[in-house]
């Protein structure tokens, strides 16, 4: 078999050329610290790193919602612990404002007071988030949740929708609460209407009378009441449509028991069920008078507070005003105590979610150190071994080129 020169400068050319290729792949491991910097490197490893890498991106992501969805709800959570103070001095002012010997001038001077508490609190709801949009107008983030009314009082002009982030692949968590449901649909004080029935033959009138125990009437809540008169002079109070007899506090005769007529006194007050209510004029035997419980409606707590402040600028002195005064100073109590709840609720959810946060974030945490070590075990180099193979891989380069320089100067014309 003959061996061409040029095969022979060829073989030693392809040698050193794939010494050099090695020795520079080892360079580029050890520069980038990667032991596969491409797909042939180990094609085997290539697809788990790949994966590895898209996993370990996204929960990056996910750490950065949870970071972001902290931060939204600490806002809102002190935004939350402000409005409780705010509500907390309000119930002192109702109570303040009780004071029998508080004149209308002097209740007219903790209107003062209400009134820069009330616009403290619409403040707290129309503040904004980190991202410039308001936090409690549900998705609609550019309209201002809570104005006011021009009709009087202030409604509520976002939208009932929960912002949430993803804080890992199946949990999402709620970072924007509606202040529709938390500060909106809060039911105001239960009441009472009162009316004399169509077919009534006497000149008898009702008043529209006020209620005088919230717990006592709120715990009779939706039942009705029917006062008939018996004869000209005497009644019943029953339950409709079922026709118990109601005990009547006040307003009936020594030794009245439940189940007899009382006796007629016009104007004399009457009081049952934790109402309190007045009959005048002349009625006749048959005539009914009704006291009809009222449909549960919301209030809210800008427009609890502002009637409040109403009652206090409002309201007089004089013995009749006086009813109205305590059933207002009632009301304003139930009031901001259903708003106090309502926000203490949604406190106590704002305070799980960022257990719920932090569980998360540790998780999160966690899984990407996992996938990092097992990335790194997958792709890193072993500096050790990969310089003594560099070195090992030089000499052989080395090795490679001075023999290739001694071939190729090899000729037949220097043994003549």
């Amino acid at each position: 078999m003959r061996v061409s020169t040029h095969q022979v400068f060829q073989r030693s050319l392809t040698g050193i050329l794939n010494a050099q290729s090695k020795v520079a792949d080892t360079q580029e491991q050890i520069s980038t610290g990667k032991r596969v910097n491409k797909a042939s490197d180990d094609p085997a490893a290539t697809a788990s790193i790949y994966l590895l890498r898209n996993q370990i991106a996204t929960t990056e992501h996910y750490i950065r919602n949870s970071t972001l969805a902290e931060g939204e709800l600490q806002l809102e959570e002190s935004i939350f612990q402000s409005l409780e103070s705010s509500i907390l001095r309000v119930r002192e002012l109702v109570i303040t404002a009780g004071n029998g010997a508080y004149s209308f001038t002097e209740r007219k001077g903790v209107a003062l007071e209400v009134e820069q508490r009330l616009a403290e609190m619409l403040n707290y709801l129309n503040s904004k988030g980190a991202n410039g949009e308001y936090m409690f107008s549900g998705h609609q983030g550019q309209i201002k949740p809570f104005t006011t009314d021009p009709t009087g009082g202030y409604q509520f002009q976002g939208d009932e929708g929960l912002r949430s982030l993803q804080i890992s692949s199946e949990l999402g968590v709620i970072v924007r609460d509606s202040g529709k449901k938390i500060f909106a649909d809060i039911p105001e004080p239960e009441n009472f209407s009162t009316r004399a029935a169509a077919g009534n033959a006497g000149t008898g009138a009702i008043n529209v009378g006020h209620v005088i125990n919230q717990e006592d009437f709120s715990s009779f809540h939706p039942q009705d009441i029917q006062i008939e008169f018996v004869t000209a002079t005497t009644y019943t109070v029953k339950l409709t449509p079922s026709g118990v007899d109601v005990g009547v506090i006040s307003g009936a005769q020594d030794g009245y028991t439940l189940g007899n007529a009382v006796d007629y006194v016009a104007g004399q007050a009457i009081e049952f069920e934790g109402v309190r209510i007045e009959l005048s004029g002349a009625p006749q035997a048959g005539d009914d008078f009704f006291v009809e419980s009222d449909p549960i409606v919301t209030q809210g707590l800008l427009n609890g507070v502002d009637a409040f402040l109403t009652g206090l600028n409002s309201i007089g002195d004089t013995s009749g005003e006086q009813y109205q005064l305590d059933e207002m100073l009632a009301d304003a109590l139930v009031s901001l105590d259903a708003a106090s709840e309502s926000l203490s609720l949604a406190h106590g959810q704002l305070g799980a979610r960022l257990n719920v946060i932090e569980t998360a974030q540790r998780s999160n945490e966690d899984w990407k150190l996992l996938n990092q070590t097992t990335l790194s075990e997958l792709e890193d180099v072993d500096y050790t071994e990969v310089i003594s193979r560099f070195s090992l891989e030089t000499v052989a380069l080395q090795a490679a080129q001075q023999s290739y320089a001694r071939i190729s100067s090899l000729n037949l014309f220097q043994f003549l």
